[in-house]
């Protein structure tokens, strides 16, 4: 049975509720439906801000920008890698420990336990040869992207064996994957000046 609770202090605006076993549920009304715009949007966890029709564009922008560009500094989720540490030399056929620390400086969180996502998106570490080819991937399915709500920095610890991988030079790369895409970057991390591979 899911939890669900209703925040003691409803926020104003047509932010789009956010719903998770875990967090409570805001409750909304927006100006045109007789509601005053609130600065306790400050002090709620969300991910959108429902801007597509014009007469709320109008309210919003008008009346409470400063929370419109709260929003746009603060709101939906930011997630990157806090620490990674990986093996810099392994035998093939070894199975080493990689230890990682993920962080979401957003104030919403990533909806990853929707029935529609269904857990899909998961941190995964990949070696890519000197080409640039992807060699071998680990998903670490212990890691749950939904969980990592604001400024928390959730640690976990993951064995990885090197199956069959010729000796060389390889390039570690670390990403939140697509399990339903063949295991793709799916969700772009808060990083500046990442590099970017496909595979």
């Amino acid at each position: 049975m899911e939890r669900r609770f209703w925040s003691e202090n409803p926020v104003t605006g047509d932010v789009l509720p956010m719903i998770a076993r875990h967090l409570p549920r805001i409750h909304v009304t927006g100006w045109k439906h007789g509601g005053m715009y609130t600065s306790r949007l400050s002090n709620m966890l969300f991910n959108t801000l429902d801007l597509r029709e014009l007469p709320e564009t109008k309210g919003w922008t008008e009346r409470a920008n400063d929370l419109v560009e709260k929003f746009i500094v603060q709101g939906g989720y930011r997630i990157y890698p806090y620490s990674v540490s990986l093996p810099v030399r392994a035998k093939s056929n070894s199975t080493v420990t990689i230890s990682h620390e993920w962080k979401n400086t957003g104030n919403g969180y990533l909806p990853n336990n929707m029935p529609n996502w269904n857990y899909k998106y998961k941190p995964a570490f990949a070696l890519f040869d000197q080409q640039g080819n992807p060699v071998q991937t680990w998903v670490d399915d212990n890691a749950e992207p939904s969980d990592w709500l604001h400024n928390a920095v959730h640690s976990y610890t993951y064995p990885v064996t090197f199956t069959d991988i010729p000796e060389g030079t390889y390039q570690w790369a670390v990403a939140i994957v697509d399990q339903t895409k063949n295991q793709q970057p799916g969700i772009k991390l808060a990083i500046k000046d990442k590099k970017e591979k496909e595979g």
